[in-house]
């Protein structure tokens, strides 16, 4: 069944990238795992829940506070995101649907950006590489903000950059805190399912405006 939303209910569009547009939160929710077994060291059994609304910089000072580590945080970090670049070069693809959506609400005249804890270098090279950058305005990361996605300040900073009023700005997002980050902050909120937050998935309908599977149930009308 499809689910609609009105050309003249949104003006603008925040789209969060990994799990939502791109298939990539199994890659990242087992990159510190993978990261502390090539240093010989297990994994704490929560590890991945704890570290999941956290930036790159954030997770690596959680590995120094809970691990015994000989790296610092910058090199840490460094080793962090070299487990993700060779995927995000030859093996991340778009979601089911996100393409098709992402050129229709571009054909539309809605405006886009992206908000994603993601690196910016790691961010534009899959775009690029998937051929869609040119259809974001800007991208704006965690890390730039200095805040993770449990705080909304790096939606409030792409909505000051997009000029959109709140009210009319639609957060596309997979994680469940997100989800609940922007919602309280005001914004429209679409919220699609990934199973890495399988759990969750409860809140995340809890706390939309519109709940889809897959962004091929999504279409934006006139």
């Amino acid at each position: 069944m499809k689910k609609i939303i009105k050309k003249d209910e949104i003006e603008y569009a925040i789209f969060d990238m990994d799990g939502t547009i791109i298939d990539s939160m199994y890659a990242w929710d087992t990159a510190a795992d993978r990261m502390l077994l090539s240093m010989g060291i297990t994994p704490l059994p929560n590890m991945r829940e704890e570290i999941r609304p956290m930036t790159t910089l954030q997770v690596a000072n959680y590995v120094m506070e809970h691990y015994s580590v000989k790296l610092t945080a910058e090199e840490l970090t460094d080793m962090f995101n070299k487990t993700m670049e060779e995927f995000y070069k030859t093996e991340a693809d778009f979601k089911e649907g996100a393409y098709e959506l992402l050129c229709a609400l571009h054909d539309a005249g809605v405006g886009m950006c992206i908000a994603t804890a993601t690196d910016r270098y790691m961010t534009e090279g899959v775009l690029r590489r998937l051929g869609v950058l040119h259809l974001f305005d800007f991208i704006v990361t965690c890390s730039e903000v200095g805040q993770g996605k449990s705080s909304p300040l790096v939606f409030d900073a792409a909505l000051s950059r997009c000029g959109a009023s709140r009210e009319r700005t639609w957060v596309f997002e997979d994680s469940y805190f997100a989800v609940r980050t922007a919602h309280d902050a005001g914004y429209r909120v679409l919220a699609v399912y990934d199973l890495i937050n399988e759990p969750f998935e409860n809140i995340k309908q809890e706390f939309s405006d519109v709940y889809v599977r897959s962004l091929k149930e999504l279409q934006i009308i006139k």
